[in-house]
């Protein structure tokens, strides 16, 4: 690794290796705490993971597809920001970065927003456009190539983690928001409950750190992040509890699942949920 490595965030090249996961690290940079996968896989690969039919057939896309449950919890989670989403601001154009088969898209149109979506899966993103009959862009947000000052709204629900590079596409995100905008982003935070126990064990870093993903965020180096791509006021609008099984692409032992379960209780007691939605202006 030597000193090739150097940190998006900081600049920093001094790193402490928190899990060996195959054929790649988990790295954690001892100057401003950013966590990362290392070597980061090629854009090419990262393109093919999500073209892969046995990912789009898992229990998490399979619930979110035209004939959804009103009641599914990912979709309660939607409703209930875009009910939030709603007093801060008024609806116009938004847009959701990695929307998969257009579920929230759909909610967002409901909710009297004019929806538009980006998804790199051709196979998500047909879908999507037959299902809800939505403007959808098939690749990445730098290819879509959007013009400036566009979009009232910005959503990234469980996507900035699986970025190759999330700083550029966050000045990217920056520059096609209008003045004053909103990007809105749910993500895992590592320095939540269930983060700080996943990492006393290699079994359960296993979870943690999930494969599919590349950047690992607290709330504090997300927001150093958001600041470095020129946004400000930045602020936790929302915390959510792991509810693991719905969330995972992978099979999960029940005995994890309970575990969770009640670390998702004593975590909202303390204020340290596993999941953050993290807003953000222009």
């Amino acid at each position: 690794m030597g000193n090739k490595v150097k940190c998006t965030l900081c600049g920093a090249k001094i790193f402490q290796e928190i899990f060996n996961q195959g054929n790649s690290k988990i790295l954690k940079c001892l100057s401003c705490g950013l966590t990362f996968r290392y070597p980061l896989p090629a854009k090419s690969e990262i393109q093919k993971l999500y073209n892969q039919e046995k990912l789009l057939k898992t229990r998490y896309f399979q619930g979110l597809k035209k004939n959804y449950d009103q009641k599914n919890p990912v979709v309660s989670i939607y409703k209930e920001e875009l009910g939030k989403l709603n007093k801060i601001t008024k609806p116009s154009r938004i847009l959701d970065v990695g929307c998969a088969y257009g579920v929230f898209l759909d909610l967002a149109r409901i909710y009297g927003w004019e929806p538009y979506g980006v998804e790199i899966s051709k196979t998500s993103a047909s879908y999507a456009k037959k299902a809800f009959k939505l403007p959808i862009f098939a690749g990445t947000l730098e290819e879509a190539k959007y013009p400036s000052n566009f979009f009232k709204v910005i959503t990234m629900w469980d996507l900035v983690e699986h970025l190759s590079e999330p700083l550029a596409t966050l000045k990217e995100t920056r520059r096609i928001l209008e003045k004053n905008g909103i990007l809105l982003i749910l993500t895992i935070d590592t320095d939540s409950l269930i983060g700080k126990i996943a990492n006393s064990t290699t079994k359960t870093k296993d979870f943690l750190y999930d494969p599919q993903h590349t950047y690992f965020f607290s709330s504090r180096t997300l927001a150093k992040m958001l600041q470095k791509a020129g946004f400000k006021k930045i602020e936790t609008l929302d915390k959510f509890g792991a509810q693991i099984k719905r969330w995972q692409s992978r099979e999960i032992p029940l005995v994890l699942e309970i575990g969770t379960n009640l670390l998702d209780v004593i975590a909202k007691i303390a204020g340290m949920e596993y999941r953050q939605v993290i807003i953000a202006r222009k």
